[in-house]
């Protein structure tokens, strides 16, 4: 396959995967959820192992059982269970599983150590697909269901009066969420993949006005990373995921750097036009 083609379809899937990470990511940090992504994607490196065991697809079956899991967490945290607690079990629960199955079957150990840091360079056709149809599903959801999901976060009575069914739309975003993760985890793996749905948003609300802009802002900062990332990785040999989180690690920083410096001119201008009046 030519280095034209890989880069296109490597391309394609990171910017339709980087979309939606970004979106999901800024409503799972508003809902103080940002280890759900940390948690589900070592609970996914279970689920590849054990679908190596049983000989069925890996990404279909880690999609499937993430999304069961991602939703008796909620049930869980909505019980009283504390949600760090939950997050920490599911965390460990998954990486034992897959210790535990790649000693068994040494065969597919180094398989399953592929999963650990991804490559979006190795995408199929079918992961291809499979990318742009759970994408394409978390952005039409998110796009229908704005309104309802933002009075949960900033008001959850007044949602409810207005007759938002807060547990269902609750339960809906959380699968939705689940298919990112899983997502994520083929782009860059199980150690990174939390990071693709928490940099980007988090970079975004540092120095975003108002929530559209936000949501702009924190795809844009995945788009770039992405692209930037995937040149570099291609150009000088370099693993894409590392690539991408650096560049999403430095977008953070200068976001914070422009956040003070933004803030330090408010300051100054302030103090000026106070002693222009005086």
């Amino acid at each position: 396959m030519s280095d034209y083609l890989i880069f296109w379809k490597s391309f394609l899937v990171g910017i339709s995967v980087g979309t939606a990470c970004a979106l999901v990511g800024v409503f799972l940090i508003l809902n103080r959820l940002s280890l759900l992504g940390a948690s589900l994607s070592h609970a996914s490196f279970g689920y590849v192992a054990l679908a190596h065991l049983l000989g069925v697809n890996p990404f279909i079956f880690s999609i499937v059982s993430v999304l069961v899991t991602g939703n008796v967490m909620r049930l869980l945290i909505a019980r009283g269970v504390p949600a760090d607690a939950v997050n920490a079990l599911v965390f460990s629960l998954g990486v034992a599983v897959a210790v535990l199955i790649a000693g068994f079957e040494r065969s597919f150990s180094e398989g399953l150590l592929g999963y650990m840091f991804g490559n979006i360079l190795l995408v199929t056709d079918g992961e291809l697909i499979l990318s742009l149809i759970v994408s394409l599903t978390a952005l039409v959801f998110l796009l229908l269901n704005l309104k309802g999901l933002l009075a949960l976060i900033f008001s959850p009575e007044m949602a409810k009066f207005r007759g938002v069914k807060g547990s269902l739309l609750e339960h809906g975003f959380i699968s939705v969420a689940c298919g990112v993760v899983v997502l994520a985890m083929k782009v860059a793996g199980v150690v990174l993949a939390s990071s693709l749905t928490v940099l980007p948003a988090l970079s975004a609300l540092t120095v975003a006005r108002s929530f559209k802009e936000t949501l702009l802002l924190s795809v844009l900062f995945s788009w770039v990373s992405v692209t930037l990332g995937l040149l570099l990785a291609i150009a000088y040999n370099l693993p894409p995921s590392g690539a991408f989180v650096i560049l999403m690690s430095l977008i953070f920083a200068l976001s914070i750097f422009f956040r003070r410096f933004a803030s330090l001119r408010r300051k100054a201008t302030a103090k000026v036009n106070k002693i222009s009046l005086g």
